[in-house]
């Protein structure tokens, strides 16, 4: 049986966006595991952190990094919806994710005492990823509603407005 007849769409491209879906989901997994693996920061002068101490211990207030640790989380709901296929859910989420990564270049206390390494952009593309490939499964499937205007009204132009 092929892959078109299981699905039970019979189009190629079908089987494409699929083959696309699990690659992007591949490679948000291996660019997140990688930035485990390497250097992230070196905070304050003092301290080198490693991706993995960087996800164990983000979230204690020990760490100073507390609000760069909420875009694991914001990622991995992200991830999930992204393989539910709510792709909609998943392209909101990796958004924030991203911005609550992006927030320590902004935050000078935090930055002006650091110099960030490979594990922090592998891990912010990692976000990226994941943001790029939901967009293309929204735009793959024919819904191009990524907008920020209402949809159109069915009360024959008079919009929702109850007064009338």
């Amino acid at each position: 049986m092929t892959n078109q007849a299981a699905n039970g769409s019979g189009s190629p491209n079908a089987s494409r966006n699929d083959v696309i879906r699990r690659g992007a989901f591949a490679a948000c997994l291996l660019l997140y595991v990688w930035s485990l693996c390497v250097p992230a920061v070196h905070y304050n002068n003092h301290y080198l952190v490693y991706g993995w101490v960087a996800a164990a211990f983000g979230w204690s207030p020990a760490f100073p990094l507390q609000l760069l640790w909420i875009a694991n989380l914001l990622m991995w709901v992200g991830i999930i919806c992204f393989l539910y296929r709510r792709f909609r859910v998943a392209t909101c989420l990796s958004s924030l994710a991203i911005l609550s990564a992006l927030t320590f270049l902004f935050n000078r206390s935090l930055s002006a005492n650091s110099q960030i390494f490979g594990g922090y952009y592998l891990w912010v593309g990692s976000m990226v990823v994941l943001l790029v490939g939901s967009i293309y499964c929204i735009k793959s499937a024919g819904d191009h509603a990524i907008t920020l205007t209402a949809p159109p009204s069915d009360a024959g132009g008079r919009g929702s407005d109850p007064a009338g």
